[in-house]
């Protein structure tokens, strides 16, 4: 049974914690050992001879060299994980003679360390690392299984301590000699009791305790109380056997004594012992032990595996079942015996895939949505230590992977760290490399793969992770990717916590996953040189684990493609041709992984894809792939990855050399432009990347070819040799638009987007090529005749309805997803067949032939998408996924852009202004270029009665925001221009390399701007104008407010934006905080009076007041930031009982904010607001039912010598009817069903009544308390 272990893989019945060195016995010593034992045998115990032959024979037989003929043959008895369990070592009792004889072994430095603690537990694993203290070793390699005593044929009865330290598998317990025994042993122990005085039993029960941790003693009770059931249950089916046992004597049956029960039992035993045996005995690698372990489960001797914690069931016993199993093989893990370590290792990667497939499954349920970021939630549900002992057994693998045990231990604990990286990296750092295998494509590939665009909009690991403050492992031992095995506890702990949170920077900073991966590697190199090949699992995690480190850190990314021993062997092994049996030249299960690493490696910065180390090395194997013809999914998968890494390179310039060669290679695939040629589709892409990038080059170097230095010809010149290709897109296009179905459309729409983008970028290098005979021009009538197929059949409406479904959207929250009954890849196809569109149109349909038509077909689509109200609905809604949010943003600007370019006339103005006010709102980091774009139309801020030109110092207020408010934004402008205008870049991500480090007083990114950007101009600070003097600050100060005002009155009377009511009256409110000098403007007055009536004062408007006051609240609190602290009843805060009082429902800070906010109201209505009937109307606004009691008795008593103010001169009697019908709404149980005025409430009112002398029976504030 033992071929083929390697050293240390043993199994032993007796497990010391305390670890020894190996000792290499003979086969002499062993044959004098088994001959000592067998004297000792003969002259203890009166065994029969034949047996102890027997036995000693099995045992000899067990020690002959493997080539032994007898060794074939025997079968000696099997030790079985299951039963070892973890015991103190005991001294020898039987001194002999031969025992004597030998040195006294030296303590291990485990046993050390104990004894300098106070002495030797008798739970030696007390204090280790990890603890093994909460449950025997024994009981934890399968499901139930239970712990035997000893048999009395394998042991001998004078030697009590090794009876004790051996166990075997049975299904009932047997004592080591018969029943009787263990019967005379409980008499013993209870006649023990019995004499013992209660003091005597009380300090044994804590001396017990405290020698046995609290798992343990748990453990045992529970045993004890299992015996009793057993007992029990025994003595109730007593009778119905006395019963049984009569009839079969009245019947003449056979009689069945005591005696020949316990043999029937025992005869039971031994042939499950023998069935177990068997199936151990064919164990020789870890395939068989699959093997076995199936067989087991069919033939009832073995359970089932637990399912995944991350699976939604209502079965709390399967879930407590699933943790209890993890935490029992990660204890495993750290175990003395090396088949422990394997079993826990294969049980922990088990699980950990299966929770990795389940959560990559919810999450594609839920469309990737940054709501699913369950990361806190997973941490209860693994034990605290997993992390570190997974690690650890990396180290200890490489020592054994010569063994196929220790290969498949190697490969458990890569599998196990990539599954674990997974689950607690965050999710826009999650990497697939294999995204084939179980069908879920992210939005990240997607927008590779679909939208076909190489930018990368992962954010960077600051904005994502907490701040962690971790001490450098110290540089010491031979070995430098060793991790700390012998850590302290506190240690271990602390790197786990860490790892939880941020698992790439643990594993960079103090796991040195990078040296160890080399390491791997290097040994895997020497495994594949002699003929051995990588496990494809191990492959994948190897490059998923480097793909995730090179996302969370660009430094890391530098670091992983400068190694010497990571890279290069990689891409020898997964690259290098392979015929197999089925003639395919490359493995595609190994070429995807490291493509997709290779891509997500080149995408951090320019100097990375720069290297000849992979990249320029690799371009020979990339050509040869991209030659072959596909055969399945899979080869065809590695292709376009392929394509997608050229696109890479070719966006910085890189691998211009190679331009001709590909194109000779692509002239095969593209020759037949139809939906069913996918890598057609991908050429196409790769063809207008090969054009961009030679107008980038034009344009730094002239337009004439011969100015072009002569290493850089290929591209100038891809102009001539991608003509054909042109022609051919002109011409299959129209046709490909006729053949279109719905069954079809997605396909034809991704493959019209390939084209049409090929034809844009080809149609811009080819202008700028004018001067150059040899460069063909794209006609304009091909072009016009694609451009009105396209506008005839369907397919630019349903990809309008499609990629704007997010515009007048003032946020990301998914409130109405009506994009969720189409998948995520056909989002993307459809936005990206807009842009192309788009694009195209702006070269080719500016005049007065097709500009009207298109845009008659973009306003009705964007009419159509119009919110009726502007009211945002009240939700938790779930955060879109920033790739999502990136294609949707494109999408909008290439509309946005071509109806600024061709213009809209007065009609469509409020409808591209708020088309464009929303897009502002939804854009994030790295769309500043778009951005910029938007505030630079002059035309479209431009409101009709603007003589002073507020609108255009609004628009250099955010133009200003965006390039010179400080060097960093400066540098993040520059760099999206360069992403979105295909300029010459330093890295693919969305964030600038920056040249200054972060200031903590300085916002280093202007966007987002947030839902109500537009808003919170009004709610803005208005500083002192030093740079211009205090007059001339003042005067811009109110021309950016009247230009504010001026765009929110249009918007709101035509289009409103969807923000909600509550939320646009605070940002309104404040208004009146501003200097009298900006109050005091006629302007500015009418403009906020306007909106207020237009938001409040309108009887038929339909709102509902108890939200609208919430929102407001709720506005306040998020402006004043003054404490983001959350109660643990937050959730209740949306609860609508009208029962309760209006201020249990908001939180403390919420009412703090609110008060605080109204004070300063107060205050400026006292020292000038009096005067302005609209800072009048705004505080009548706080004598609402649905304001807090503190809020309005503040109010009350603040504004008590003047409250007559707050009645406005002249005022319309329907106008006050109104306001006091608005305050007096609530309070009145039989008119409205509310809650009745608290007595509070009305002793405010009262109290003023009695105060205030001045007001008289025409008051507001008079009537209102009437």
């Amino acid at each position: 049974m033992m071929e083929s272990l390697g050293e240390g893989e043993m199994p032993a019945a007796r497990v010391i914690r305390a670890s020894r060195a190996p000792k290499i016995h003979s086969s002499a010593a062993l044959k004098n050992k088994n001959q000592n034992i067998e004297i000792k045998e003969q002259s203890i115990t009166p065994t029969p001879p034949t047996e102890i032959m027997e036995r000693t024979q099995q045992k000899g037989d067990s020690d002959r060299p493997r080539d032994s003929v007898a060794n074939k043959n025997s079968h000696r008895p099997v030790i079985i994980s299951d039963s070892i369990r973890e015991r103190p070592a005991e001294p020898n009792t039987n001194k002999s003679t031969s025992a004597t004889a030998q040195p006294k072994k030296r303590e291990s430095r485990f046993k050390q360390r104990q004894l300098k603690k106070g002495g030797l537990s008798t739970n030696p694993t007390v204090g280790g690392f990890p603890s093994l203290d909460f449950a025997p070793v024994g009981s934890l390699t399968r499901k139930g299984r239970m712990t035997q005593g000893q048999d009395s044929s394998s042991t001998l009865t004078s030697q009590k301590s090794s009876a004790q330290s051996t166990t075997q598998y049975s299904t009932k317990i047997n004592q080591s000699t018969s029943p009787q025994r263990a019967n005379d042993i409980g008499n013993v122990n209870e006649s023990m009791l019995a004499n013992m005085s209660i003091d005597e039993i009380r300090d044994g029960v804590e001396e017990v305790k405290s020698i046995l941790s609290a798992e343990s003693i748990a453990f045992l009770r529970n045993r004890a109380k299992q015996k009793r059931n057993e007992q029990v249950t025994q003595q109730k089916d007593a009778p119905a056997r006395d019963n049984i046992t009569a009839q079969n004597n009245d019947v003449g049956g056979p009689s069945l004594t005591k005696e020949m029960e316990v043999e029937l039992e025992e005869k039971k035993v031994r042939e499950g012992k023998e069935k177990v045996a068997e199936l151990l005995s064919k164990i020789r690698t870890p395939e068989d032990m699959d093997l076995a372990y199936n067989e087991a489960i069919e033939l009832g001797l073995a359970p089932s595996l637990p399912t995944s914690s991350l699976e939604s069931t209502n079965d709390k016993n399967s879930t407590d079942e699933r943790n209890s199993t993890l935490h029992t093989a990660t204890s495993l893990l750290r175990s003395t015996s090396f088949r422990q370590r394997l079993l826990g290792a294969r049980s922990v990667c088990n699980i950990l895939e299966e929770d990795v497939k389940a959560m990559l499954i919810e999450r594609q349920r839920s469309c990737f949505s940054i709501s699913t970021d369950d990361r806190m939630s997973l941490q209860k549900s693994y034990p605290p230590l997993l992390p570190v002992a997974i690690r650890c057994i990396l180290d200890e693998s490489l020592a054994l992977a010569h063994t196929s045990s220790g290969m498949a231990l190697l490969s458990q604990g890569l599998r196990s760290i990539h599954c674990l990286m997974k689950l607690f990296v965050h999710p826009y750092h999650v990497v697939n490399v294999n995204p084939s295998s179980i069908g879920v494509y992210d939005p990240f590939e997607l927008y590779a793969t679909s939208f076909m665009s190489d930018i990368s909009h992962v954010p960077s690991g600051a904005e994502l992770y907490p701040p962690t403050t971790i001490t450098p492992i110290e540089k010491s031992g031979t070995n430098g990717s060793c991790y700390r095995a012998d850590s302290s506890a506190a240690s271990a702990e602390s790197d786990s916590k860490v790892f939880y949170n941020d698992p790439p920077w643990i594993l960079l900073s103090r796991m040195r996953i990078l040296p160890c991966l080399s390491d791997v590697i290097a040994f895997l190199s020497k495994d594949v040189s002699s003929g051995g090949r990588i496990q494809v699992a191990t492959l994948q995690s190897i490059c998923g684990i480097l793909a995730m480190l090179a996302v969370r850190l660009p430094g890391a990314a530098l670091a992983i493609a400068n190694h010497k021993g990571l890279l290069p062997f990689l891409a020898s092994y997964c690259l290098s041709p392979r015929p197999d049996e089925s003639g395919a030249l490359f493995d595609a299960q190994n070429v995807l992984p490291f493509l997709i690493l290779l891509c997500t490696l080149a995408r951090q910065s320019k100097d990375v894809a720069g290297l000849d180390m992979p990249f320029d090395s690799i371009m020979p194997h990339l050509q040869g792939i991209l030659c072959l013809q596909t055969d399945n999914e899979n080869e065809l998968e590695v292709q376009i990855w392929s394509l997608v890494l050229l696109r890479i390179l070719v966006r910085y310039g890189l691998a211009t050399e190679h331009v001709q060669s590909l194109i000779s290679i692509a002239a095969a695939h593209v020759a037949v432009q139809k939906p069913q040629n996918t890598i057609c589709v991908h050429f196409l892409s790769f063809f207008a990347d090969i054009c961009d990038a030679s107008n980038v080059i034009q344009l730094q170097s002239g337009s004439q070819l011969s100015s072009i230095p002569e290493q850089d010809n290929s591209l100038p010149m891809s102009a001539v040799w991608l003509s054909s290709s042109v022609k051919s897109c002109t011409t299959s296009l129209p046709a490909l638009l006729c053949d279109c179905g719905s069954n079809d459309r997605d396909s034809v729409l991704k493959m019209a987007s390939s084209q049409l983008r090929f034809l844009s970028s080809y149609a811009t290098t080819a202008k700028q090529s004018t001067t150059t005979a040899s460069v063909p021009i794209l006609s304009k009538e091909s072009c016009h005749s694609v451009i009105e197929g396209i506008l005839e059949s369907d397919l630019l409406e349903h990809a309008l309805e499609t990629s704007l479904g997010w515009s007048y959207r003032a946020s990301w929250l998914e409130v109405d997803d009506e994009c969720r009954a189409i998948s995520l890849e056909n989002e993307a196809i459809a936005c990206a067949f807009v842009i192309s569109f788009m694009d195209l149109a702006a070269n080719f349909a500016t005049d007065d032939e097709i500009a009207p038509k298109l845009l008659v077909a973009v306003l009705s689509a964007l009419n159509n998408l119009k919110s009726p109200n502007g009211e945002l609905a009240h939700t938790n809604g779930n955060n879109v996924h920033v790739a999502r949010q990136s294609w949707f943003v494109e999408a909008e600007y290439s509309v946005l852009k071509y109806l600024s370019d061709i213009g809209a006339g007065e009609n469509g103005r409020s409808l591209i202004l708020a088309f464009a006010v929303s897009l502002v709102g939804r854009m994030n980091v790295g769309h500043e270029a778009l951005a910029y774009f938007v505030f630079g139309q002059q035309d479209l801020f431009r409101m009709g009665g603007d003589q002073d030109g507020s609108t255009d110092l609004f628009r250099s207020l955010f133009l200003g925001e965006l390039s010179v408010a400080s060097r960093d934004r400066k540098e993040q402008l520059e760099h999206s221009h360069k992403l979105f205008n295909k300029g010459q870049l330093n890295s693919l991500r969305c964030t600038a390399d920056f040249s200054t480090a972060a200031n903590a007083r300085q916002e280093r990114f202007f966007l987002p701007v947030g839902t109500t950007w537009l808003w919170n101009v009004l709610s803005s600070t208005i500083t002192s104008g030093e740079a211009f003097g205090e007059d001339q600050g003042i005067k811009n100060a109110t021309g950016i407010v009247i230009g504010a005002l001026s765009l929110l009155v249009q918007l709101e009377a035509l289009c409103p934006l969807q923000v909600n009511t509550g939320t646009k009256l605070y940002h309104l409110c404040n208004v009146c905080l501003f200097p009298e000098e900006i109050l005091r403007d006629d302007t500015i007055a009418a403009s906020l009076s306007l909106l207020f009536s237009q938001l409040y004062g309108v009887p038929c408007k339909e709102t509902n007041d108890s939200v609208m006051v919430r929102d407001f609240i709720q506005e306040c609190f998020q402006h004043s930031r003054l404490s983001r602290a959350k109660k643990a009843t937050e959730d209740e805060a949306t609860d609508t009982d009208p029962s309760l009082a209006a201020e249990k429902l908001l939180l403390d800070d919420e009412v703090r904010a609110l008060d605080d906010f109204v004070g300063d109201l107060c205050e400026s209505f006292i020292e000038y607001g009096g005067q302005y009937v609209i800072c009048a109307r705004f505080l009548r606004f706080f004598f609402r039912h649905d304001f807090p009691t503190k809020i309005t008795k503040s109010v009350a008593e603040k504004l008590l010598p003047i409250l007559n103010l707050l009645s406005v001169e002249d005022e319309a009697r329907d106008s006050l009817q109104l306001s006091l019908l608005q305050s007096m709404k609530g309070g009145l149980p039989s008119v409205d069903s509310s809650s009745r005025d608290s007595s509070a409430l009305l002793d405010v009112f009262a109290a003023a009544l009695k105060k205030a002398n001045k007001l008289n029976r025409q008051d507001y504030f008079y009537m209102l308390s009437i």
